[in-house]
């Protein structure tokens, strides 16, 4: 199934309307606040476990640790009861949980949940076959919204985006339900990200 024009869903979903009705109209860069992104997550807010898990994946803590193919992180919400989500990228192969995932091409993106305990609860990617990234992340009720860039035709889950700018890059916003995956994606105009880099987060 394709959205990459009308914002729409699966009528499996089960979301109130009013919410819905808000969820969809109103820019998440306007609904949580003027700088969305990761809320203040530190080491201190990590238990061991979290800790240990992310030091063994040899994230990137620097841009030269990214243009070296290192995987980053750039975004970490708490999910509550010490869970957090966190978005990033890689190149190559990414394997958080034991079960390797390979990018189509470039950087692609990731979301995934880590426990209390060090463990992956969910993990959910997307990429095209060029470099992409995750600009933006927030969460509304369950739901993840995920605005970055793509250069290539991509697939989010059953979704797709088509890339038709030829070497310009493509903006993009893609909702994510926690514990089912990805529910749409679509093109936006390039103005409704920011303008400089994701950052890095290395609160570990």
């Amino acid at each position: 199934m394709s959205d990459t024009g009308d914002r729409v869903f699966s009528v499996s979903l089960i979301f109130p309307a009013a919410l819905l009705a808000l969820f969809l109209a109103v820019s998440p860069i306007f609904l949580l606040g003027d700088a969305p992104g990761s809320a203040i997550v530190s080491r201190d807010d990590l238990t061991e476990a979290q800790v240990d898990t992310l030091s063994s994946l040899d994230l990137a803590r620097a841009p030269a640790d990214v243009r070296a193919g290192k995987a980053t992180v750039n975004h970490v919400e708490p999910l509550g009861s010490g869970a957090l989500l966190l978005a990033g990228t890689w190149e190559g192969e990414l394997n958080l949980d034991g079960t390797p995932i390979e990018s189509a091409g470039g950087r692609d993106v990731f979301l995934a949940v880590l426990l209390p305990s060090g463990s992956w609860q969910e993990i959910h990617h997307a990429g095209s076959s060029g470099d992409d990234s995750a600009s933006v992340m927030s969460t509304v009720e369950g739901y993840v919204v995920l605005l970055g860039v793509l250069n290539g035709d991509a697939e989010f889950g059953e979704y797709d985006v088509e890339h038709s700018g030829g070497w310009a890059i493509t903006a993009y916003e893609a909702h994510l339900k926690l514990g089912e995956g990805w529910v749409g994606t679509w093109e936006i105009d390039r103005e409704l990200l920011p303008e400089d880099e994701p950052s890095l987060w290395c609160g570990f």
